[in-house]
């Protein structure tokens, strides 16, 4: 297990990017197969667009 994995550190900085981009979009993409990541995305309101793709409307 890496050092910081149950931190919380991803948590942190999928808000602070969510705060930053206020109501924007924000779109990513992420590795298929990369089954952590898409979690933690749809954690935080992100849908599914396709396999690899995410996007969600900043919550307000």
């Amino acid at each position: 297990m890496l050092a910081g994995r149950g931190r919380g550190g991803s948590n942190a900085l999928v808000r602070a990017v969510l705060d930053w981009a206020g109501p924007r979009r924000v779109t990513l993409r992420v590795a298929d197969g990369n089954t952590a990541a898409a979690a933690l995305y749809r954690r935080h309101g992100f849908t599914g667009a396709g396999p690899i793709w995410f996007s969600a409307r900043t919550p307000r």
